[in-house]
């Protein structure tokens, strides 16, 4: 089973904002778009810095990039690259 960890970046700052993680089997590497989609349905709960994030750079007319940064067939390894790059870079998490 293939786990990627993934950064939503706000292009207008060259900058991540959101780093997640998710396993192929599941919803692979479409989870990250999930994030946009709970942004434009203005989905209540969760997160809502990063889902307010997302809305912003939309209103300004930008795309969330999204960069895959990591892929291992090891889920522990994956949790501890999303773990780390959150303490490097503080980013957000759910």
């Amino acid at each position: 089973m293939k786990y990627i960890v993934y950064e939503l970046w706000d292009p207008g700052l060259e900058q991540p904002f959101y780093v997640g993680w998710s396993y192929t089997a599941n919803k692979g590497k479409a989870r990250p778009y999930e994030h946009i989609n709970e942004a434009l349905r203005d989905r209540q709960g969760g997160n809502q810095l990063k889902l307010n994030v997302i809305k912003k750079v939309l209103n300004e007319g930008y795309e969330i990039d999204i960069k895959i940064v990591f892929e291992s067939d090891e889920m522990d390894e994956s949790l501890l690259v999303e773990q780390q790059l959150m303490a490097v870079k503080g980013l957000l998490d759910e």
